[in-house]
């Protein structure tokens, strides 16, 4: 894959071809965004569940953007949202500085600092590196939650969508016993249906026995255009027909040295906090 145009995670501004790309791909025309704003708001102030909540019109772009401005569907979503979030509030906190000291060192989650040619973010979750012992699964939902929710404040990534890398070295039975009919269906369903994202691929690497299942109830949820987004690779080099060297670390045959994210996982849960149902405003 070619490494041309890859720009860092940290974003302060959307270059000209996320614009081109916002426009052609969703929809976003920006003569028209204030009156697709002002629709949104509407239907949703007649809509008994979301009556009386004061989103932020950030937060409502980041709906519009992944419903490719479809007010009616943007709607949807969000009642989803807050339907979710009313039933499970504690998903949604921040976790405690002390508890997610236990799990940084792991590199559980890493944000790579590059990203795809195309403007994708992208996230590597090791699974084997997750101890439930020492860090809970109610934690692990709860890290997952804040990570794409703060993620996505970045309008680069509103747009582009997220690329995750699943490495499945090490995982086991101890990880298995919550891959549940119940639990992946909360996945999907905050995940798709709830969250604005656009998942835009799922690689992956080291398929083990705690994923065959976790991928086999998924794929019953997921639609056809979703399904043909998950890639599962019998080589890590395989991960260069869908990513540019330069942009993957050098345990994975990559060119990246230095992949650490541990500040940005605490200020992003430190502001995960601070998130209502309102939603927050973009970082720029």
């Amino acid at each position: 894959m070619s490494t041309k145009d890859v720009y860092p995670l940290k974003m302060t501004y959307l270059p000209d071809f996320i614009k081109e790309k916002s426009e052609e791909e969703l929809n976003e025309i920006p003569e028209k965004k204030p009156k697709a704003l002002q629709e949104l708001k509407e239907k949703l102030e007649n809509d008994k569940v979301t009556t009386g909540i004061q989103f932020h019109d950030d937060f409502l772009t980041q709906f519009l953007r992944k419903n490719k401005y479809d007010t009616s569907r943007a709607s949807r979503n969000l009642r989803n949202y807050v339907l979710f979030r009313r039933k499970y509030p504690s998903k949604f906190e921040g976790i405690p500085d002390e508890v997610l000291s236990t799990i940084l060192p792991n590199k559980f989650a890493i944000l790579l600092p590059k990203r795809c040619p195309e403007g994708c973010a992208i996230i590597i979750t090791k699974m084997g590196n997750w101890n439930p012992e020492e860090f809970t699964f109610e934690n692990m939902e709860r890290i997952i939650l804040f990570l794409v929710m703060q993620h996505l404040r970045d309008p680069m990534t509103q747009i582009c969508g997220i690329k995750v890398i699943y490495d499945c070295k090490g995982s086991s039975f101890q990880q298995l016993k919550y891959v549940t009919p119940q639990n992946m269906y909360n996945y999907y369903h905050a995940t798709q249906n709830c969250l604005p994202c656009r998942y835009k691929g799922l690689h992956v690497i080291y398929e083990s026995i705690v994923v065959k299942p976790m991928l086999a109830l998924l794929k019953t949820l997921l639609t056809k255009k979703l399904r043909s987004r998950i890639h599962i690779h019998s080589h890590v080099e395989d991960l260069f027909d869908h990513f540019p060297r330069s942009v993957l670390p050098t345990e994975y045959g990559g060119e990246l040295i230095n992949c650490v994210s541990e500040n940005w996982l605490k200020t992003a849960n430190k502001e995960q906090a601070k998130c209502t149902i309102e939603g927050q405003p973009n970082l720029y």
